[in-house]
């Protein structure tokens, strides 16, 4: 078979060196019909994407990169497990911390937390299926289950090996493995067999994956408090890069339990307010003492924009930047300079300029060095501006969710798109001084959100900024 030989354009049309003009090309054939070439470039501020669109056969030359959409969000969280009542309860400052229930704290010394109690149940999960499930697949199910609804997906009308799920969690299932361990130990009795499958990091994306019947990318990744945001990253490039087509992803993290209240005790970062839970967990304030653990799991279902107009799905929001990087300098003590970079990475991918963007949803621990350094790279980035764009910090009412609490921001984000709320930090009394920044302390509609930055600035040293922009007009809160 003779084989096809792209135009003069190109020049030496058997491969090889090929010049043109001052651009210097190798094309190389891999094989015939011109089905796939690789092309190195010696000028890298050479765009490429002008040659794409100049020729009539751009298509076999690059895939440009895909716009990646959110078509679907769901919740499980201390302030509900639904996502209108979740971010309706944010908007009007409700606690979801309070007197921890999921085990007797009588020999902790913390006695306050965002639990999330009863774990909800998926509807989708018979009885047989929730006995092989952790709770930490039971809540992250529970927000799939949501999330594909909302998205309108019907499985059967999707190639399966080009959809996955990533599940981003911070902290292995301790939760789960807490009772286990204990009986083990104290009362010499054997764990059941289930023991280690059931409660594996690779258990949840996997019981999603099975459910679903998805045989694309299924994975889970720990990246401490960030590691939420990061399997959103993670899926969203896959989407990006044209090697999924569906992806589902978010984190989920239980921390409620004696082993894990413990360890963040000895660590000495937890608020240590005993009696009212409005003092607990309270961001940029100059009295702030330390973070309020969390429960919860928040995930969405990601698509490109083409593929999501061609089913007529409805868009929330547009995942127009992220990016990630690494401190690589201290287990526990946060980097501006890397913090910095994140960000404008982040922005520059979505193609903004800092003064384009509407809102900041902050990392916001409430720990003494944290919020600082994070203060200082928002200034770096906004300048004078910072103090003018409207600044939430979630934990103040959901506590630290660790991997989910990047996720459960998102969510809450995608209420600002849709519904024009900004979000309290309502015991905030007095900010930190030296910082000036924007916070209500009461629930505001504000108008005129396009794009949003989200910061996860984890332990570790991982670092993961997103932005989100407005897209199709829908009140996602009207659930159906």
């Amino acid at each position: 078979m003779a084989r096809k030989v792209l135009p003069s354009v190109f020049g030496n049309s058997q491969g090889g060196l090929v010049k043109s003009r001052d651009k210097t090309f190798l094309a190389k054939y891999i094989r015939p019909k011109y089905s796939c070439i690789i092309l190195i470039y010696s000028q890298p501020q050479y765009n490429l994407n002008r040659l794409s669109m100049a020729h009539p056969h751009s298509d076999f030359l690059m895939t440009s990169k895909k716009r990646v959409v959110i078509t679907g969000s769901g919740i499980a969280s201390p302030l509900g497990n639904q996502v209108a009542a979740y971010c309706q309860n944010l908007y009007h400052g409700q606690y979801g911390i309070g007197p921890i229930t999921t085990f007797d704290a009588a020999k902790q010394t913390t006695k306050l937390g965002a639990s999330l109690d009863p774990i909800p149940i998926p509807g989708c999960l018979s009885p047989r299926e929730r006995k092989t499930c952790s709770n930490l697949s039971m809540i992250s199910i529970h927000c799939v289950e949501q999330a594909m609804k909302q998205a309108k997906l019907n499985m059967t009308e999707v190639d399966s090996d080009e959809a996955g799920v990533i599940v981003g969690s911070g902290n292995i299932n301790i939760y789960d493995l807490n009772e286990p361990f204990r009986a083990l130990l104290q009362d010499d009795r054997p764990m059941s067999p289930s023991t280690i499958p059931v409660n594996m990091p690779a258990s949840t994306p996997s019981q999603i994956a099975i459910k679903y019947g998805l045989h694309g990318i299924v994975k889970c990744v720990s990246t401490a408090c960030a590691a939420g945001f990061t399997a959103i990253a993670d899926g969203a490039r896959l989407i990006r890069n044209g090697e999924q087509r569906v992806m589902i992803a978010g984190g989920a993290d239980l921390s409620i339990c004696p082993l894990m209240v413990h360890g963040w005790e000895r660590l000495r970062v937890l608020s240590g307010e005993q009696d009212d839970p409005s003092l607990v967990c309270r961001p940029f304030d100059k009295e702030r003492r330390g973070i309020a653990l969390g429960d919860g799991a928040a995930y969405v279902v990601l698509e490109s924009y083409e593929d999501a107009v061609a089913r007529g799905a409805l868009i929330l929001a547009e995942l127009s930047g992220f990016f990630q990087n690494s401190d690589s300098l201290n287990l526990v003590k946060p980097d501006s300079t890397r913090q910095v970079r994140c960000i404008n990475k982040a922005l520059q991918q979505a193609g903004l300029e800092p003064a384009e963007i509407g809102m900041i949803y902050a990392h916001a621990t409430a720990t003494k060095l944290n919020d600082l350094v994070e203060y200082e790279s928002l200034l770096e980035v906004f300048q004078e501006r910072l103090k003018t764009i409207p600044l939430c910090g979630l934990k103040s009412m959901i506590g630290h969710t660790m991997g989910a609490s990047g996720p459960m921001a998102l969510i809450a984000a995608l209420g600002t798109l849709q519904a024009d709320y900004f979000y309290p930090i309502p015991n905030l009394t007095q900010l930190e001084e030296g910082m000036a920044l924007r916070i209500t302390t009461e629930g505001q509609i504000l108008k005129g959100v396009e794009h949003i930055l989200l910061n996860a600035f984890a332990f570790g040293g991982t670092n993961v900024s997103l932005v989100v922009s407005k897209t199709d007009k829908h009140n996602i809160l009207k659930q159906e």
